[in-house]
């Protein structure tokens, strides 16, 4: 059977990631803004901001990924332990 602290501990990871990339996104965002539209340290940070965009995009799905695990996870609890009684 899961337990409170690591269903806690996968929810907390799923936090610090999101933070991790918005604050990154930010950052990103900020040192574009001191760069000359065209040169090559704009484009970086263009194509490192599309690239933090395309990666925090998975947010919604790590969450539905982890949340079908926690309910999967659950009634698999519930099935086992509704079988141990009748060996």
């Amino acid at each position: 059977m899961v337990r409170f602290q690591e269903i806690a501990g996968i929810a907390l990871t799923l936090v610090g990631f999101i933070i991790v990339v918005s604050i990154g996104a930010d950052v990103v965002d900020g040192i574009q803004d001191t760069q000359t539209s065209g040169t090559a340290a704009f484009n970086v940070s263009e194509d490192g901001l599309e690239g933090l965009t395309t990666f925090g995009s998975y947010s919604p799905t790590l969450a539905t990924v982890f949340i079908a695990g926690i309910i999967l996870t659950v009634i698999g609890g519930i099935f086992f332990m509704g079988r141990q009684g009748s060996y």
